[in-house]
C-alpha cells in the first residue's frame, strides 16, 4: 500500500465546491500524500498545471463555464501523462465514454466515499509509477541498443549473427564488405549454409553447425586459403553461442578477423608505435589493442600507475581513430583548481561570475569533432562527476551562466592512476560514470 507514497506525491484537486476540495485534501494529507494543490475552476487549473508537474489530478466534471472533460482534453493537449480521476454527481454513458476516450484513469460518483477515494488514488498512482518505469526501461533499452549498434557498425572485424535455423540475422559493414562478392546469400535474411557453398568458405558452415549443435564456443580457428581473385588470406574465426538469458540458445555470433597483415609482420615485430618504443610481446599486444580500440568510436578509460604511458596511449588512440585530423584537447584535472575546472571544461558566459569579463570557449567545445583527453579523472569532485556524466549521456552541455545547451561531437578518453572500483565502494566515485 505504502509503496505508492513517496516523500513527495503531488496531487492537484480541481472542484468549484470549496468544502469538497478541502475535504479531499484532508483525506489525502492524512494518508501521507502531498503536496496537495487546490484549484477552483478550469483557468486556475490550467495555470497551475503550467507551473509544475503532478503525479495525480482529481477533477470534478462540472467546473462553472467549463467541464472536467474540457480540462481532461487540455491536459492531454499539454502533453501531461499523469492519471486523471473524474468526479461526477450525474454519471451517464456519454460522460463515461468521453472520460475514457480522453484518457481518464477512472471516474467516481458523488457523494464520494473516503475509502473509494483512497483506493482509486492508490491504484492510479501505482499505474502511473509502472508507466514511468516502463518508459524509463524502454529509453534505457533503446539507448543500450543504439550503443551496441554503434559498436557493431564501427568494429573493423566482420561480425555475423545467425539464428538456430542458419538464417543470417545481422551483419556489420565490415562483414558486408568482406563477403559482398562471395554469394548473394551473404545478407541479412539470407541462409548462412547456402552462403558458404563455395569450397573456400565451407569451414565457416562446418564451424557454425558445430557450435549450434554442441553449444561449445570456438575461441579461435585460423584458416588459410586463396579465394578466387583474392591474394593469400589468413582468417581468425571465433564463434560464440548466444543465450537468451534463460539458458536457451537462440543462435550464434561469428567474428572474423583478417590476420593476413599480422601474419606478414609475425617475424618482424614492431619496435615502435607512434610515440611508444618497445618490441616485446607485451608491447605488440598493446599496439594491436590500441589499433583496434582506436577505430571504435566509444569512450575509453585508461588505467595504470603514473609513468606507464597513459597520455601516450590517449595520443595513439586519437591518431588511430577517424578523428585524427581533428583536435586532441588535453585537460589535467589535478592541475586546475577545483573551482575553475567547470569553467575550464564547459566554458562560461561573460558576467556569469566575478572576473568573467568575456565569453570563454571551454575545452569541450575546442575538442568538437575531435578527442577530449581527461587526465586523472579519478580525482574530480562529485559535482563535476555528475556534470561529466550528463555530458557523456546527452552529448550536450551548458556553459557556466548560459541557459541554452550546446551540442558537440566529441570522443572522450579518460585516464586515472587510482583504482576506481575501490573509490566506488568507498562512495567517492559514481558507479554510473
Amino acid at each position: 500500500m505504502q509503496d505508492t507514497i513517496s516523500p513527495e506525491t503531488a496531487i492537484l484537486i480541481v472542484d468549484d465546491e470549496e468544502s469538497l476540495r478541502h475535504t479531499f485534501k484532508i483525506f489525502l494529507k492524512r494518508e501521507g500524500y502531498g503536496p496537495i494543490t487546490l484549484a477552483s475552476n478550469f483557468e486556475e487549473a490550467v495555470t497551475t498545471l503550467g507551473l509544475r508537474s503532478y503525479d495525480l489530478i482529481i477533477s470534478d466534471i462540472v467546473l462553472g463555464g467549463n467541464s472536467g472533460i474540457d480540462l481532461l482534453k487540455r491536459i492531454r493537449e499539454m502533453g501531461i501523462t499523469s492519471p486523471v480521476v473524474m468526479v461526477t454527481g450525474y454519471p451517464n454513458v456519454d460522460t463515461a465514454s468521453d472520460a475514457v476516450r480522453f484518457g481518464a484513469f477512472d471516474y467516481i460518483q458523488k457523494p464520494v466515499d473516503k475509502e473509494l477515494l483512497l483506493k482509486t488514488t492508490r491504484l492510479a498512482l501505482q499505474q502511473h509509477r509502472l508507466q514511468i518505469e516502463k518508459i524509463k526501461a524502454e529509453e534505457e533499452k533503446e539507448k543500450y541498443r543504439s550503443y551496441l549498434d554503434t559498436l557493431f557498425k564501427s568494429v573493423s572485424d566482420s561480425i555475423i549473427t545467425v539464428d538456430t535455423e542458419m538464417q543470417i540475422v545481422k551483419m556489420n559493414q565490415a562483414a558486408r564488405s568482406m563477403f559482398r562478392t562471395v554469394s548473394s546469400e551473404f545478407k541479412e535474411g539470407g541462409n548462412f549454409a547456402l552462403a558458404c557453398a563455395d569450397e573456400n568458405y565451407t569451414f565457416l558452415k562446418i564451424d557454425a553447425e558445430k557450435v549450434l549443435r554442441t553449444g561449445i564456443e570456438i575461441e579461435e580457428h585460423r584458416v588459410e586459403f586463396k579465394a578466387a581473385s583474392l591474394a593469400h588470406q589468413v582468417f581468425s574465426i571465433c564463434i560464440t553461442p548466444m543465450d537468451d538469458g534463460h539458458g536457451k540458445s537462440h543462435g550464434i555470433a561469428i567474428v572474423i578477423r583478417d590476420m593476413t597483415a599480422q601474419k606478414v609482420q609475425t617475424s618482424e615485430r614492431r619496435s615502435s608505435f607512434h610515440r611508444f618504443i618497445g618490441s616485446s610481446v607485451a608491447m605488440q599486444t598493446v599496439y594491436t589493442m590500441i589499433e583496434n580500440v582506436g577505430k571504435v568510436d566509444s569512450t575509453v578509460l585508461i588505467t595504470g600507475e603514473s609513468g606507464t604511458g597513459k597520455e601516450l596511449t590517449a595520443e595513439a588512440l586519437h591518431l588511430e581513430s577517424h578523428r585524427k585530423d581533428r583536435p586532441l584537447v588535453k585537460v589535467d584535472c589535478t592541475a586546475i583548481p577545483e573551482n575553475l575546472l567547470e569553467s575550464e571544461l564547459f566554458g562560461h558566459k561573460k558576467g556569469s561570475f566575478t572576473g568573467a569579463d568575456q565569453d570563454r570557449m571551454g575545452r569541450i567545445l575546442q575538442a568538437d569533432s575531435g578527442t577530449l583527453f581527461l587526465d586523472e579523472i579519478g580525482d574530480i569532485t562529485s559535482m563535476m562527476q555528475l556534470r561529466l556524466l550528463r555530458f557523456l549521456q546527452e552529448k550536450t552541455f551548458y556553459p557556466v551562466g548560459r541557459d541554452t545547451a550546446i551540442q558537440v561531437d566529441v570522443r572522450v578518453v579518460a585516464a586515472t592512476n587510482v583504482y576506481l572500483r575501490e573509490k566506488v565502494d568507498q562512495g567517492k566515485f559514481r558507479e554510473d560514470l
